[in-house]
């Protein structure tokens, strides 16, 4: 979303991201604040790696292991990770 859409405009542009697919039953026990929580400190930081971003939620020694247990590289950024794997993170920082 360009910052011309805001007033006052912003000094950078914005985006928005869609998740389909996704019901209760995909969760897989994993609750929607969690997931949504990971989501949203995942992508808290434009372009920074996951390990950074979420130790806003947990120490950097559990998220490493958190990202090993979903199969996720340290280097990854959140717009990376595939639903399946968001989902298996988050079940794993709960």
């Amino acid at each position: 979303v360009g910052r011309g859409n805001f007033q006052p405009p912003p000094q950078v542009d914005s985006a928005t991201i869609l998740i389909s697919d996704i019901s209760h039953s995909r969760l897989g026990g994993v609750s929607e604040k969690a997931l949504f929580g990971i989501l949203h400190a995942g992508f808290a930081a434009k372009r920074k790696q996951l390990v950074g971003n979420l130790q806003a939620v947990a120490p950097k020694d559990t998220v490493v292991a958190a990202l090993a247990a979903a199969g996720i590289g340290e280097k990854a950024r959140a717009e990376d990770v595939p639903l399946h794997q968001g989902i298996t993170l988050a079940r794993a920082l709960a």
